[in-house]
């Protein structure tokens, strides 16, 4: 079984430092009532960094999102409990010969899932029951997912292997068939050019997924892939307006 350490502090280290950003975008904007399929082709903001415009020649890719986003008061979650997550997961990864997935530690706000019993491997971060009072009328999201983090620490071939199989494995769950194209969109798996930024984000219908890479040191590479929802307006409404002040008449 590989080992992992990866740092919480670490990675809120490097999500400090500029990503950059990209997209694949879908052809109408993300809202509550979003559909769960559409037809988009790939697109990519600028970037000071790099910038790889889209030909008219490219296909069109169909983005299907593997599961539905809502929002609370001030922020986004998976309309995904960590269960049903975790059952996904190790039908797929199991069918690639891996044992499934154990959870190691368990809240009301976070899980963390193992693979060898000692470390984790994805740690999740959800919605507590506190946090329904700061649903939307007529939601309860609670015990949604808010994010993934799936470590990819790696001491050798072995375990940089298992990584891509969890990678894929990870993505094919909440954008279906997109794995290949958005692992090497964020340079996962290839050298990045020069310059390119450590931390890199793409949109991609209602998933936004960050890639931190770390190169390590000369026995370990401890970079991390993390999934959160797209963002979704929210526009509360609209209050009467207090009076302050009485014009006086004339």
């Amino acid at each position: 079984m590989k080992k992992r350490f990866v740092s919480m502090v670490l990675s809120l280290l490097l999500f400090s430092l500029c990503g950059c950003n990209q997209s694949i975008t879908e052809s109408q904007p993300i809202t509550e009532n979003q559909q769960s399929k559409t037809s988009s082709a790939v697109t990519e903001s600028q970037s000071t960094e790099e910038s790889q415009p889209v030909t008219e020649s490219q296909p069109p890719l169909e983005i299907i999102n593997g599961y539905e986003t809502a929002r609370g008061e001030y922020n986004e979650y998976f309309v995904l409990q960590v269960d049903d997550f975790k059952d996904a997961f190790n039908d797929s990864i199991e069918k690639k010969g891996y044992e499934g997935l154990e959870i190691l530690s368990s809240s009301d706000t976070s899980a963390s899932l193992t693979d060898n019993g000692e470390t984790w491997c994805i740690y999740i971060k959800r919605r507590s029951p506190d946090d329904h009072k700061y649903d939307l009328e007529g939601q309860d999201g609670t015990g949604c997912i808010e994010s993934l983090e799936l470590s990819l620490f790696s001491e050798g071939e072995e375990d940089a292997k298992i990584n891509g199989d969890y990678l894929y494995s990870l993505i094919n769950l909440f954008s279906p068939g997109l794995q290949e194209e958005i692992c090497d969109q964020l340079y996962i798996f290839e050298q990045a050019p020069e310059g390119y930024p450590r931390v890199r984000t793409l949109l991609c219908g209602n998933v936004k997924y960050i890639y931190s890479y770390d190169e390590g040191n000369e026995k370990y590479s401890s970079s991390s892939f993390h999934v959160r929802p797209a963002e979704i307006e929210y526009i509360p409404e609209s209050t009467p307006r207090k009076e302050t002040a009485i014009r006086p008449q004339a």
